[in-house]
């Protein structure tokens, strides 16, 4: 019977749950605990705080694996720096037009002749040259229209004039289909501030609206195109 009652306190200690210990892998292979994460975190916000006031930490999952007693979480850390898409269907006041409204386009005015296919969605941009946050995101702009090439219209809408707009393009890259000339159009959606972007269905049924694409960098300050599109990938994806 005393072997017995040894046997089940023994089992008992042995069935007690051991401490999990998490550990936080970098890309770079380095592994931290929850202390030196969180150091690490506040490293990198205090490098950009000077410039961007409301700068936060995004933490991405990559993957979770478990070795012994220890969890280990793979993650991607990126610096969000404040500005972000957003959607402004009951933000905006001065707006003319919301969410599941028809945008007609037939009144603007496309430079070199190129039109939008009537059969596809469209992202519209509204921009003008000297904004510079409508500048700052055009690498952004870019690779959704790489991405989404032949299954999505991007119109590049703008007040300035043709010359305006093609001594602006023989500087920098803009590949969208550009709309010139077009301060009747914009006065009438009730746009007053920029970058805008308006995403419609092919049948030119309003499916979002937001702001800029939101300022997303890696940790090595450089812009993380690929985090910045995600929003404005999902709003286009719905419309596919």
């Amino acid at each position: 019977m005393r072997l017995m009652y040894i046997l089940l306190v023994l089992t008992l200690f042995s069935c007690e749950e051991k401490e999990v210990v998490r550990r936080f892998e970098l890309p770079d292979g380095s592994v931290l605990s929850q202390f030196e994460l969180n150091q690490k975190k506040a490293e990198l916000l205090k490098g950009v705080k000077a410039q961007y006031q409301n700068a936060s930490i995004i933490e991405e999952l990559v993957q979770e694996r478990t070795h012994g007693d220890t969890i280990i979480r793979s993650i991607q850390l990126r610096i969000n720096t404040g500005t972000t898409a957003v959607e402004l269907e009951t933000t905006d006041p001065l707006l003319k037009f919301g969410i599941g409204d028809l945008l007609r386009n037939d009144q603007l005015v496309y430079l070199d002749g190129a039109a939008p296919d009537p059969s596809l969605p469209t992202m519209y941009n509204f921009w003008f040259t000297s904004c510079p946050p409508c500048i700052e995101e055009l690498p952004g702009l870019n690779q959704l229209a790489q991405r989404y090439a032949g299954r999505v219209n991007f119109v590049a809408v703008t007040f300035n004039d043709e010359a305006m707009v093609n001594a602006f393009r023989a500087k920098r890259n803009f590949n969208y289909i550009h709309a010139v000339d077009a301060e009747d159009f914009i006065d009438a959606l009730g746009i007053t501030t920029f970058p805008r972007n308006i995403f419609t269905t092919s049948n030119g049924q309003v499916t979002a609206i937001a702001y800029g694409l939101p300022a997303i960098l890696k940790t090595d300050g450089t812009p993380d195109l690929d985090a910045q599109i995600k929003t404005f990938s999902t709003y286009i994806e719905s419309t596919l």
